[in-house]
């Protein structure tokens, strides 16, 4: 006799950090959820489930063969979703030190099949990659990326609480029944400090599952972007619907408890405008640099750094200019001849996802 099949969902921290956990049955109803930290954890979760597995849904980087760059995976959710604030995040070898990313190690450990293309119940879990926020774009017609990721717990609180209510309504899934539900529903109704990133996670992990499901039962709802062999993330086709950019909050409902005593002060600050674009255009770098000093702008730039970089060294720099996106209050892309690179792609999709406005030096 075969047992019902169950479907998780991994919302995997790519190295150290909380992963959430996720199980739905057969039928797409939620059993319950949890987190924890290492993989020992993961696998004793995955033991004390009492059915076979059948789809795991993992919302980290599965197949990365590329040593720098993007895969083509990053490549076409962008190009489906990066007008609806949902591209993904750049991932190549470099980004794990030239390792194995920790979701194939698991899916090696656990004995899952990792191509897209393996049979569903032929005797062997299969892994996907999988993204959430592409995934509630599509399945929820939403117009724009659900804002709960980043920034104050104010402004985070209305994005998670959508969040929640989306998930209770997917008939099948039957949020509401499930033991741990109402503690995750009642900490997103009150939260106090840190409580939102304690269960963002596990919310995640749900919709990973809810994805896991969906690919078993009903696969015409998912497609492959990328290949088996590439890299891939399983996600909805492209939104029929148009994407709706969602007004930037004025500038006070941005600012922290502790920063506004000082809102006049803020209002004479100078304008911080980022610059992203090639290496290979170092020269126009510079020229943009002393254009925008002279104009009382405070610039932040790509740092200069020698030749001969690892991998690893190329990834944490560039990591490190988001960071300088986050601080400016707009980008602008130096683009000679109209020229855009991956780099400067993602850029510029991380901008715009966070709200930043985004001009060119030259039309593309």
């Amino acid at each position: 006799m075969t047992l019902p099949a169950l479907h998780v969902g991994l919302d995997l921290a790519w190295s150290t950090g909380v992963t959430g956990l996720a199980v739905v049955d057969d039928a797409g109803r939620l059993l319950g959820s949890g987190s924890c930290r290492t993989d020992d954890e993961i696998a004793a979760w995955l033991a004390r489930l009492d059915a076979p597995v059948a789809v795991v849904g993992v919302d980290a980087p599965l197949v990365v063969p590329n040593a720098t760059g993007q895969r083509e995976a990053e490549r076409a959710i962008g190009r489906a979703y990066g007008a609806y604030g949902a591209s993904a995040h750049t991932a190549n070898r470099g980004t794990f030190g030239g390792a194995d990313p920790r979701a194939w190690r698991l899916a090696e450990r656990f004995g899952w099949a990792t191509d897209p293309g393996t049979p569903v119940g032929a005797g062997r879990t299969v892994c996907l990659e999988v993204y959430p926020h592409p995934a509630l774009v599509a399945l929820f017609g939403l117009p724009y990326r659900l804002d709960y990721k980043k920034g104050p717990r104010e402004r985070r609180q209305p994005g998670f609480a959508a969040l929640v209510a989306h998930l209770e309504s997917v008939p099948g899934l039957r949020a509401a029944e499930s033991p741990r539900w109402a503690h995750l529903r009642g900490v997103v109704a009150d939260p106090g400090p840190g409580d939102l990133d304690r269960v963002e996670d596990e919310l995640d992990a749900v919709l990973c599952a809810h994805l896991a499901w969906l690919w078993h039962h009903r696969p015409v709802a998912l497609e492959v972007y990328g290949s088996a062999a590439g890299g891939y993330v399983v996600a909805p086709p492209p939104p029929p619907h148009p994407a709706v950019r969602p007004p930037r909050p004025p500038r006070a409902a941005r600012v922290s408890r502790a920063s506004r005593a000082a809102t006049a002060d803020d209002a004479r600050r100078p304008e911080v405008v980022c610059l992203c674009g090639s290496v290979r255009f170092a020269d126009e770098m510079r020229a943009a640099n002393r254009d925008l000093t002279a104009a009382g702008a405070i610039v932040v730039a790509p740092g200069e750094v020698g030749e001969g970089l690892t991998d690893g060294q190329r990834a944490a720099l560039g990591e490190l200019h988001l960071r300088r996106i986050d601080l400016a209050d707009r980008v602008l892309v130096v683009n000679p001849g109209g020229y855009v690179g991956e780099s400067t792609a993602r850029e510029i999709d991380y901008a715009r996802a966070a709200g930043k406005p985004v001009t060119f030096t030259e039309p593309g």
